[in-house]
């Protein structure tokens, strides 16, 4: 998610100052700010190639979302009563005149015409909880529908609001993103849930207890999606600048993490830049 039209301060390959990160997916939280009429077309970052994407003033988008996340509470109180408050908190206290959502990676697979068509249907049907495009919305961000029953497949807060980029998030499953830059002074930060995980006083077992914060969360995360590339023959698409950063802070603790998410040792090319 990113909060200017279009993105322009990237690395290369991602830009660095969004707001939250998600994984081949537009979280549902994400959608609820938007409707159909803030479509555009955007230059990709990478080749220039245009793809669909959205983007609307935040006042709009923030009442937007109250609307929505009333009816969606009152519907599936388990799944969106804990996380409206977070999300609405958090997003409400964005300055910035604009939101918007970057989604040129989902172009990838799709194609970008039909992710176009998808971005438009799942717009359309995020105020008719009984569509079909609703139910696509959804089975996108994650969440499984059964009957009248949502099941996410992950952490509420990861599935529904996405995780943390340069701007910390406080939901569960948020993490510290690969831009955050920590704490500003002054800050009371006890609340944050990654930061009590990694605090000394608490006692685990595992490779959790030797990632500290952040990087076990970001590393299983990019474990994911490196998989999902190798599957898709895109693994030339990795962005391997945040990969080799997050490495290099703990060999021992990434190679763990990596290999509790995906049963295999890290990309070769990482573990031999480390003269291993």
């Amino acid at each position: 998610m990113y909060s200017t039209d279009p993105p322009w301060d990237h690395d290369g390959r991602y830009f660095r100052d969004a707001l939250l990160g998600a994984n081949y997916c537009v979280p549902i939280l994400w959608l609820s700010l938007f409707d159909a009429n803030g479509l555009v077309t955007w230059p990709g970052i990478h080749d220039g190639s245009p793809y669909a994407a959205v983007i609307q003033p935040t006042t709009e988008c923030v009442k937007r979302s109250r609307t929505r996340l009333e009816d969606w509470s009152r519907r599936w109180p388990h799944v969106f009563g804990e996380i409206s408050g977070l999300w609405l908190d958090y997003i409400g206290a964005v300055q910035d005149a604009y939101l918007a959502v970057w989604t040129e990676e989902m172009t990838w697979g799709a194609g970008a015409e039909s992710w176009a068509a998808d971005l438009r249907g799942y717009l359309s049907g995020l105020d008719d909880p009984q569509s079909a495009d609703f139910r696509s919305a959804l089975n996108q961000s994650s969440i499984r529908t059964s009957g009248d029953r949502l099941e996410p497949s992950d952490t509420v807060g990861l599935v529904t609001a996405g995780y943390t980029w340069a701007r910390q998030a406080p939901w569960e499953g948020a993490a510290h993103g690969p831009y955050w830059q920590g704490p500003e002074p002054g800050d009371d930060h006890s609340g944050c849930r990654m930061c009590v995980r990694a605090s000394p006083d608490r006692k685990t077992d595992g490779p959790q207890a030797r990632l500290a914060g952040f990087m076990n969360q970001n590393v299983r995360l990019l474990a994911q999606t490196w998989r999902l590339l190798v599957e898709l023959g895109a693994e030339s698409r990795f962005d391997g600048v945040t990969l080799r950063a997050l490495y290099q802070v703990d060999p021992d603790g990434f190679r763990d993490a990596w290999r509790e998410e995906t049963g295999a040792d890290p990309p070769r090319w990482l573990i031999e830049d480390d003269g291993l």
